[in-house]
Order: C-alpha cells, then structure tokens, then sequence
C-alpha cells in the first residue's frame, strides 16, 4: 500500500472516529425526512453503528481486512429483529449520503475527492460482505429447516427428489422455457418446509386427524411461505426460484375448483406452478407409504388424478400428465430400487 492512501485512510478514520453520533444523527434525520411511514428505526441504527464500526476496524487495521465476525453479528441483528432487508436496502443510500456530508464539511479541498472515493470503496465492500452473509444465514437455515421436515414426515426419505422430478417433466411437457424449469425444480425441494412447525403427534398420526388437528396442519402453506419470504432481497435475481417457492409452498393445496386451502382459490388465480406441483404431490403421496395408509399403484393413481381432473386438477396438467405417466412410473420405479437397495 503506497503512502499516499495511507495518510487518505488516516484522514478518514479521523473524521469517523470523531463524528460517530454526527453520522449517525445525520443518517436518523435524512431517512426521517425522506421515509414517512418507516418501521424498524431504531433495530436498523444499531445495525448501522456496527456497520461504521466495521469501516473505523477497516482503517485502523494494519492488514486492512474487514471484521468478519462484525459483520455476521450484524447480519444475525438483522435476523434475530427480523428487520426488513428491503427496509435495510433502503436505508442504506442515506447512511452513504450522512458521511460523505460529514467528509464534505470536514476535510480541505483537496482531499475530498480521494477520501470519499477511498471512503465509498469500504463502505460498498462491507455492504456486499453482509449481503454475502445475509443469503448465506438464510439459506442455510432453509437447508437445515428443509432436511428436519424430511426427517419428520418422510418415510422413505425421497419424497422432495420424487416429487421434484415430477414437477420437471410435468413442465417440460406443458413446453415451458428452460427457466421456468430450472425454477421450479429447486423451488418445489421448498414445498413442505412449513411442517417444521407442525407437532410430532399431528404430523406422524397414524389415524385420521380430529378437525382442530386438521386446521394446525394446514397451516403448514404459511408458515413455509414465510419462512421462505425472509430470504429474499439480497439479489432478486440470483433468488429467483424463491418467488416461485413461496407460490408452491402457499399453494401446493389449493384446488382447481376452489375447495382447496389455505386461501381457497381457484382456476388460473393459483398460480401455474402450484397447479403443476399440486398433481405432482398429489401423486406421490398416492403410491407412497403414509403413517396413515399404505401404498397404492401407479395405475390408481392415475384413475384418482383422472377422476379429480377439474376438481383438485387443472385439465391442461392433467391431459399433459396422463401423456407421460410412463415417466412418473419410470421415477416412483427408481427411487423404490434406491430404497431396496
């Protein structure tokens, strides 16, 4: 590093250091002035104080690197106040504009254009370091929630791979493009990730569930919903598939005619991959052993989603399905060899 962005750091951290509460005064009253109706005030100013901490740590360390344990402690901040990450995203341009204002008030002439060059080059570095751990926290929790609901309600441990690969080629027949593919073959993995929340003794009964038992497991779309809804922000376009997941995980239930749940909508208001993934479902959990009932073959259930189709099915799913049972078969045949074996 040459001298010359040594003593710019230096200049820098000397404002910093001396104009901490000014900064974030100053940050407090633009997002005031500019966001009326702003929620989560005070939650995101502790999250900037340890944002401006982390700059401070950057141009104090002799090896300038980033305090990553500051970072992932802001990040958790973040999660355990369940603050908003387009709130978060928001408020970011004012904390950016509070301490160039300050660098502008403070510094000569000269040097103001290096510093808040040098300045904005920290600061977009740390931003990107807790977007970075922001997908990674989230994602990682839904990996974790996705393997613990199929710990509990799969007893063959294949049912999300089975009824992802039929979602698949239920798309490609229906002559999808190649994202809509790429989406729901990892949005489908999220459909039941709500169960997490849903009690052993409902979740694992072997007989049939009492009405107030019913109405808990129910609420299984909403939960994963939400729980799937809190990872999305950091880049829309990288989480994608996740738009598609809180349709399938919302309404992988809801039926064609309207008797469905939780919202009870019908026809084309349900969204297509939910349409699709629904029969999808709907035939795996037909010839898959439950601690309800045992299995049934492939030929019943395709006489059961035939008699369903426009009821529980859309007709255009069910047409295309009944063309490429054959390859239902051919993937139910697969993973039952994996499971002998």
């Amino acid at each position: 590093m040459n001298n010359y962005e040594t003593l710019t750091k230096k200049q820098i951290l000397n404002v910093f250091e001396n104009n901490k509460d000014l900064i974030l005064n100053t940050w407090a009253n633009l997002l005031a002035e500019n966001e009326k109706n702003f929620s989560e005030f005070d939650e995101l100013l502790n999250i900037f104080k340890c944002i401006l901490a982390n700059c401070i740590y950057y141009l104090e360390n002799e090896n300038r690197k980033l305090c990553l344990n500051c970072i992932q402690r802001t990040v958790e901040k973040m999660d355990v106040n369940d603050i908003s990450y387009n709130n978060f995203m928001i408020s970011i341009p004012y904390f950016q504009e509070s301490y160039i204002s300050i660098l502008l008030r403070t510094l000569k002439n000269k040097d103001i254009e290096k510093c808040i060059t040098l300045s904005n080059r920290i600061y977009n570095k740390i931003i990107t370091n807790i977007q970075n751990e922001y997908l990674n926290i989230n994602d990682s929790t839904l990996t974790a929630m996705l393997k613990l609901s199929e710990l509990r309600d799969d007893m063959t441990g294949h049912h999300v791979e089975r009824t992802r690969e039929y979602a698949v080629v239920l798309s490609k027949e229906l002559n999808l493009d190649d994202n809509f593919v790429k989406h729901i073959s990892k949005a489908s993995l999220l459909h039941d990730i709500g169960k997490v929340a849903v009690r052993d003794e409902i979740l694992l009964k072997p007989g049939k569930l009492t009405e107030d038992e019913y109405e808990e497991i129910k609420k299984h779309t909403i939960t994963g919903a939400k729980a799937i809804s809190k990872v999305i922000g950091v880049n829309e376009y990288t989480n994608e598939y996740l738009y598609m997941a809180i349709d399938i995980a919302l309404g992988h239930h809801e039926k064609y005619d309207g008797s469905g749940y939780p919202n009870g909508i019908n026809g084309i208001e349900i969204p297509l991959c939910s349409r699709i993934f629904a029969l999808a479902d709907a035939y795996d959990v037909i010839t898959s052993e439950r601690p309800y009932k045992k299995p049934f073959s492939h030929e019943e259930a395709v006489r059961r989603i035939k008699l369903d189709c426009g009821k529980h099915f859309d007709p255009d799913i069910v047409n295309a399905f009944i063309k490429i049972q054959g390859e239902f078969q051919i993937i139910n045949n697969k993973y039952k060899q994996v499971v002998r074996n």
